[in-house]
């Protein structure tokens, strides 16, 4: 049986145009995209290797539990960010 987790993302759309993704559970993972599709794409990406690298550390899958989102967290501190669950 898998199991699966939900992980929040940061979304950013840059000035100089595109997008980037940040995870507030993983300070290691950051990605971009030319298009919101392709920054959330190459988030996922991210995601998966920022998950693997903590496994072959032996390190916590993230800072919450079971990688959801306390209750009392705030959405990203920039007010630009979209808040999403991948």
């Amino acid at each position: 049986m898998t199991s699966r987790y939900r992980y929040p993302i940061d979304l950013h759309q840059e000035r100089e145009g595109g997008y980037s993704a940040t995870f507030p559970d993983f300070f290691e993972a950051f990605t971009d995209g030319n298009t919101f599709a392709e920054a959330i794409a190459e988030a996922a990406d991210c995601l998966e290797e920022a998950l693997a690298g903590r496994i072959v550390r032996q390190e916590p899958d993230s800072d919450t539990q079971c990688g959801q989102r306390p209750s009392h967290s705030r959405p990203g501190r920039n007010s630009g960010r979209q808040g999403r669950l991948l």
